[in-house]
């Protein structure tokens, strides 16, 4: 049990991570279609990986889901994802 967590939490983060680089690294393949438009990761998931973590958790996240979007034009937080 310790392990699927463990790997859990390690998809997770690199989902974080990504998020987090696609909007704020302008070196980043991806931030003219995401930062360069003005799109943002809310300040509570921006901050705390762990508050990414358990609000991807109490909302359903598996193994194959990706963090999308509702509005594509509005920012990464808990209301849009």
């Amino acid at each position: 049990m310790k392990k699927r967590v463990s790997e859990e939490k390690q998809k997770l983060r690199s989902k974080w991570s990504g998020m987090k680089d696609r909007c704020y690294n302008v070196k980043s393949d991806r931030f003219k279609t995401y930062g360069k438009r003005g799109i943002r990761v809310c300040e509570e998931w921006l901050n705390s990986f762990e508050t990414f973590y358990k609000w991807s958790i109490e909302n359903g996240y598996k193994e194959g889901l990706t963090i999308e979007r509702i509005d594509i034009d509005e920012n990464y937080c808990p209301e849009n994802c």
